[in-house]
């Protein structure tokens, strides 16, 4: 897990705005069973295999519906991403994984 963890901020860092809050699952989860608050499917792929997933809340100081997006993880550096609205139905799935110092942040994130 941490492969992927490290991978995803190598590959998609620059794109996480300052202060948003990401977590990354516990344990693999097949994709159709990961569901947000509302009860709503985040993706019914054609292949169904257990995954960790990574998830990222944008506007972790916002109510209710908002930027987030969910990484779903092919491989340890093979990433899906959802843009969604909701966070996951199951948050005590999910573990914090706070940006690394070693990866470099994009500061101009409006520009994007």
């Amino acid at each position: 897990m941490n492969e992927i963890v490290q991978n995803f901020w190598n590959a998609l860092g620059v794109f996480i705005p300052p202060g948003a809050k990401s977590y990354v699952s516990k344990e693999k989860i097949a994709p159709s069973l990961i569901r947000d608050a509302v009860n709503k499917t985040i993706l019914r792929p054609a292949k169904d295999d257990p995954i960790y997933y990574i998830f990222v809340d944008m506007e972790p100081e916002a109510n209710w519906a908002h930027h987030c997006l969910y990484a779903l993880a092919l491989s340890p550096s093979d990433f899906f991403v959802v843009q969604h609205d909701w966070p996951p139905a199951n948050m005590d799935g999910l573990l914090s994984c706070e940006f690394p110092q070693t990866v470099c942040r994009e500061t101009n994130y409006e520009n994007r």
